[in-house]
């Protein structure tokens, strides 16, 4: 028997009476019908009540489920929320009955209503419907494909209102859109259990997907899409994995893009850059977007979206006034940020025109990552407030992800070492061995060779066979022992040298570059002796010379107003190798790293070299200043003299031409030590800083 309106349909805010009650289906829900069409048509396209589900039926009626607590025992009226105007629905017998009492409720959608109902609310504990009929698979499924975590289908048409789940159990998150090829596609997440799940819109109009017979091609799917499509869908499917939660689903999205890697989109008016986004590259929790934009555009108008396709919350940044280069560090979920390594960026222009922008493929190798950084914008975009907010933390990330890389690969011994020698002298070499031959040969004839170990790090490995060669004939004709370390790849002046004191066994150590020639034998000896008798002496350098016998250091002190950070000068630099100021022992504020002794166990405790600066300089000012912060002094000995032929190595360094690199390394040094420095050159004002 169908319930009936007593009436005709009410005005806006009035209360309608139905001659049938709400029928209990269990302890959490009722069941309301409505026979009048119209009423019908208006309750489930105006209602905006989020705890009533409401479906059309094929008669022009309506099925109403509602929420019902366990200690409701009589219904008066049900009150909907609807868009336009509040309706209660009043009952003529007010009552609550069980579903075999009323002859409608064995309707054949009233099941698949209730399920439907069941996956809406999201409850754990849901309707036990033990017979609820099985549906034919739906009617325009195209295509079903299953990755980990998640459910991919293609479809004719997308039910209204979509629900996606398994009765009691589960209830999908879904993310949809259209296909270029007319369809819609569904992304949804999908329990481990790959038993039969029911795709259903409001209407209870569905189907029963079995997923044991869905292909696992997801990524090659992805990979057969024009760049439109496959970004469309991408985003989509990072919309889901952050909704979600769920790693398998992220991890997708980092290898749809990894695989395919979409053309660039620049926008261009004649031959001038109007926007680009020249780099984006995952940073842990953040990525960091680098572009240009021209100077007459707001950056406020210019929107990036990670593979989620949901704008970045943090405001784009001009590097310079006036200039096109713009950047931002933003933070992003975590889940999703290894997948931001290409980014698209939405330009709003003043004639309303909107155009598309595409940030190329980031690259995933560490040492990419540190270069592409370097490279991201031109070097006078690289100020201190742009290091301290886009580069300075990307690089430092960068940085250290790329030292994890770098290991000693190979020890290659020639002749036989000392068994227990007092130094250790660690010489990295890059590209530049032709001071080999008078390295080796000042140990010759040295009254302490016997007390050294001699350590060369190969910080190039593709040049291994021509440098165990020159070092093994070497070794021979002069009859001097050494060790040679061959590196995984070069990772700069810092690593080289903190991965060969790790293999080191002298109790002091002499840390000195390959382009450093000593004068005179026993050098070694006398130097350590020296510094031995300096009470809390951290580290001490000796006097360097260029090769046209003029001073190249006599100690080390920091300089300010050269840049906007301290910077690294030479006492007496390019004075004559016999100023008098210069052949005075002294304490000073550092030494350079070209020529440095300091103990090995002391090395150690405080770090050794920081790896934090990239490829190599302020290292060993670094390490002065942590040696002090320990409470030792640093000391300069013109008691021995030695050639630097300076930056003849560093130069072959082609990530070292990009100023960016000293930018960052005098800004670091600055950030981490600046009261420190400050402090230091006030107590060293009286030194001659000539």
């Amino acid at each position: 028997m169908d319930p009936q309106l007593t009436g005709s349909p009410p005005a806006e805010g009035a209360s309608v009476v139905l001659t049938q009650p709400v029928v209990r289906l269990d302890s959490g829900h009722g069941a309301v019908w409505i026979a009048d069409s119209a009423l019908a048509a208006r309750i489930v396209t105006r209602l905006a009540d989020p705890r009533i589900d409401a479906y059309g039926l094929e008669n022009g009626g309506a099925l109403l489920i509602v929420p019902l607590p366990a200690a409701v025992t009589s219904v008066a009226a049900v009150q909907l929320r609807m868009q336009d105007a509040p309706l209660t629905l009043t009952l003529a017998h007010k009552a609550v009955v069980t579903p075999d009492a009323v002859a409608w409720t064995a309707h054949p959608r009233l099941h698949c209503s209730v399920l439907h109902a069941a996956l809406n609310h999201q409850r754990r504990t849901r309707l036990e419907v033990e017979h609820w009929p099985p549906l034919p698979p739906p009617e325009g499924l195209r295509r079903m494909l299953v990755a980990p975590g998640v459910l991919y289908l293609e479809l004719d048409v997308l039910p209204d209102h979509l629900r996606l789940g398994r009765p009691g159990e589960w209830s999908a998150t879904v993310e949809t859109g259209a296909v270029a090829s007319g369809g819609w596609f569904l992304y949804a997440d999908r329990p481990e259990d790959p038993g039969p799940l029911v795709l259903m819109g409001r209407d209870g109009i569905g189907g029963t997907l079995a997923l044991d017979t869905a292909e696992a091609g997801l990524l090659q799917h992805l990979a057969s899409l024009d760049a439109v499509q496959h970004l469309r869908q991408r985003e989509a499917l990072g919309r889901l994995a952050v909704r979600t939660g769920t790693p398998e689903i992220a991890t997708l999205v980092a290898e749809s893009v990894a695989a395919q890697a979409l053309a660039p989109r620049i926008e261009l008016r004649g031959e001038r850059v109007l926007a680009a986004l020249d780099l984006a590259l995952p940073v842990e929790d953040a990525v960091l977007v680098v572009g240009r934009l021209d100077p007459t555009l707001p950056v406020g108008d210019l929107a990036l979206m990670p593979p989620s396709g949901t704008a970045l919350s943090t405001p784009v940044q001009r590097l310079l006034p006036g200039r096109a280069e713009i950047g931002v560090l933003a933070p992003i979920d975590t889940l999703l940020a290894p997948a931001c390594r290409q980014v698209r960026g939405q330009l709003l222009l003043p004639s309303g025109q909107m155009i598309n922008l595409l940030s190329p493929l980031a690259p995933e190798a560490a040492d990419q990552r540190r270069a592409a950084i370097l490279a991201a914008a031109p070097v006078a975009a690289w100020t201190p407030a742009a290091i301290a907010t886009l580069f300075g933390p990307a690089l430092a990330v960068a940085q250290a992800a790329f030292v994890k890389t770098v290991a000693v690969e190979e020890e290659v011994s020639f002749g036989q070492a000392p068994r227990q020698p007092t130094l250790s002298v660690i010489i990295p070499l890059y590209q530049e061995y032709h001071f080999l031959r008078p390295q080796l040969l000042s140990f010759a004839g040295d009254p302490d060779r016997e007390q050294v170990e001699l350590i060369y790090v190969l910080d190039q490995p593709k040049d291994r066979a021509s440098v165990e060669h020159l070092l093994q004939g070497l070794s021979r004709v002069f009859g001097v022992a050494c060790r040679l370390l061959v590196l995984s790849r070069n990772g700069g002046y810092a690593v080289a040298n903190n991965l060969a004191v790790e293999q080191a066994r002298g109790t002091g150590l002499v840390l000195m570059n390959s382009d450093v020639v000593p004068t005179r034998p026993g050098w070694t000896g006398r130097w350590w002796q020296r510094h031995c008798q300096i009470a809390k002496i951290g580290a001490s350098g000796p006097r360097l010379l260029y090769a046209d016998g003029s001073l190249q250091h006599a100690g080390l002190f920091f300089e300010a107003g050269r840049q906007p950070w301290f910077t690294n000068n030479h006492y007496f630099k390019g004075y004559p190798a016999d100023f008098p100021p210069a052949l005075t022992p002294r304490a000073v504020p550092g030494v350079t790293g070209a020529c440095l002794m300091v103990e090995r166990a002391l090395y150690r405790s405080v770090g050794g070299f920081d790896s934090g600066y990239v490829i190599g300089d302020f290292e060993d000012s670094d390490l002065c200043l942590r040696l002090r912060a320990d409470g030792r002094t640093i000391h300069y000995d013109p008691g021995e003299t030695l050639f630097h032929m300076e930056r003849s190595s560093i130069r072959h360094h082609a990530g070292y031409a990009e100023t960016a690199v000293a930018r960052y390394n005098g800004w670091r040094q600055t950030h981490l030590w600046g009261d420190a420095i400050t402090q230091l050159m006030t107590a060293f004002a009286g030194e001659g800083a000539a």
